[in-house]
């Protein structure tokens, strides 16, 4: 059954204190990547639905705003699983800004120019112009200029061969999404079909588009140099964390959901405030938000995460991942007696003689 549409000024109410409840609640959000991301997501994502709200689409936006706001709330509240969540797609590890940072990657360039000057080859392919081409169409016209579809090598642009290699070559394994491995960038492509002919070129075409859409699914983008660095610093405990926000006394009365009935009697404002939240005993998920805590999630997420940065000298990408720096920058405890260890090498062995 069809819900029932709502008029204008009860969608523009409900919408209106939905909208508030969700940047309030972004506000808590104990990350400050995570803070500015989501306020921004809120922002774009209720200006973009602002002419969808046409009768058929109103139930179904206030539902996903009513969703979005309980995942914050537990999220604040310590619920591992959706501050998790928030985390990573405020470090573009999934959703909309996973897809933003991959467009730089996915931009074809144009072909190198032979150069007598010195300069020219000393410039980042970073500054190079990208031409109006996508990298599905760049890679379909490469197998067909081969003889043979089994003869194939996708060229892919430095910068994105540079994070595909090395993601294949050591995938993180506390990354949510299926792991990127070799096998996976070479498409296999058979030179004939069922019937022994040439293999058709739009047979060929469909078969490089499943293969180029299932890498891209697994590809992890790097991350900015500055969030990087920060995500590194929160994660090794560089960088002190400052806590949660404090949270501050509402002006409101209402329902945060935006339901009909928006005013409040003291009793029900009294068993909001001290009500014990839905879900908050340790078997249920939630966690007090301690720096111990915070500084395994921002790990958990920092695994994921690479830096992509040119090397002028090697004239080459380097790639550096979160779970190898943070082994590099965790040094054993220096309280340790060294008597216990007095007869035995670096390798572990007992000393003779």
């Amino acid at each position: 059954m069809q819900a029932p549409h709502l008029p204008p000024s009860a969608f523009r109410i409900q919408a209106l204190h939905l909208f508030r409840a969700l940047l309030r609640e972004s506000t808590y959000l104990p990350d400050p990547q995570a803070r500015t991301y989501v306020w921004s997501h809120i922002v774009t994502r209720f200006r973009e639905s602002k002419n969808k709200g046409i009768p058929e689409r109103q139930q179904q936006l206030l539902n996903e705003a009513r969703k979005s706001f309980r995942i914050l709330q537990n999220a604040n509240h310590g619920k591992t699983h959706q501050l998790r969540k928030v985390l990573l797609y405020s470090y573009g590890r999934m959703g909309k800004r996973r897809h933003e940072l991959l467009k730089p990657l996915l931009e074809v360039q144009a072909p190198k120019l032979p150069s007598l000057t010195e300069n020219s080859q000393q410039k980042s392919p970073a500054q190079a112009q990208p031409i109006n081409k996508s990298l599905a169409s760049a890679l379909i016209e490469q197998a067909a200029s081969v003889n043979k579809p089994s003869d194939f090598r996708p060229q892919f642009p430095p910068g994105l061969n540079a994070v595909l290699k090395s993601q294949a070559s050591a995938p993180p394994t506390e990354s949510l999404r299926i792991p990127l491995t070799k096998k996976w960038l070479q498409p296999s492509l058979p030179d004939t079909n069922n019937l022994g002919r040439k293999l058709p070129r739009v047979r060929m075409a469909n078969m490089i588009r499943k293969w180029y859409g299932t890498v891209l699914d697994r590809i992890l983008p790097p991350l900015p140099p500055e969030e990087w660095y920060q995500l590194k610093g929160l994660a090794s405990g560089e960088i002190e964390w400052e806590g949660p926000p404090a949270r501050r006394p509402g002006n409101e009365t209402r329902s945060p959901t935006g339901n009909a009935q928006s005013e409040l009697t003291l009793d029900q404002i009294l068993d909001l405030a001290f009500r014990k939240p839905k879900g908050s005993s340790p078997a249920d998920g939630n966690h007090e938000l301690t720096p111990r805590y915070m500084q395994r999630l921002w790990t958990n997420v920092f695994s994921t995460c690479p830096l992509l940065t040119w090397d002028p000298q090697k004239n080459c990408w380097n790639v550096r991942w979160g779970h190898r720096s943070i082994l590099k920058t965790q040094q054993p405890s220096s309280t340790i007696d060294a008597d216990l260890f007095s007869g035995v090498d670096k390798l572990g062995k007992v000393k003779t003689g």
